[in-house]
């Protein structure tokens, strides 16, 4: 992405992601406006603790998981537009021995499973650890599509 001065800027989802960890240290943790709690995480981070099963806000991008106290569901934004990204990440690293699982909200909308690239279904899971997976909507086909595995 450049501006119009010319400047190039790297917004890679890692740079993103820094900065708005930044971004919520700096407002006491609330910038997203929904229930849960951040705590600090493994490197100095904040990451989410919530009730599991957790939908995330239409406004909430990024979804750092702390998987520490067990398996964790989060389901994608309800009513998502097409093009929308939603990032959820293993932000404490236990992903590999408790997964973060995934799962779509609303009807005849599915999500490719990151644990199996290319299949679709109601529900997906990241089992790797400090795992990161970034899905952009289509609506076209009512379906989350993996834009960047990592």
């Amino acid at each position: 992405m450049s501006s119009t001065t010319g400047v190039h800027y790297n917004l890679s989802p890692d740079r993103i992601e820094a900065l708005i960890a930044l971004l919520r240290s700096k407002a006491g943790g609330a910038i997203f406006g929904f229930g849960g709690t951040w705590a600090s995480g493994a490197g100095g981070g904040n990451v989410l603790h919530a009730d599991s099963p957790f939908t995330t806000p239409a406004s909430h991008v990024f979804v750092p998981v702390d998987t520490t106290g067990g398996v964790v569901q989060v389901n994608a934004p309800a009513n998502p537009f097409d093009g929308m990204n939603w990032n959820v990440s293993d932000a404490t690293g236990h992903a590999a021995l408790q997964p973060i699982l995934v799962a779509p909200t609303g009807v005849g909308i599915s999500i490719e499973d990151p644990s199996n690239p290319g299949t679709f279904g109601g529900a997906g899971t990241i089992n790797t650890q400090g795992g990161k997976v970034t899905w952009k909507f289509r609506k076209s086909t009512n379906t989350w599509i993996i834009w960047s595995l990592a």
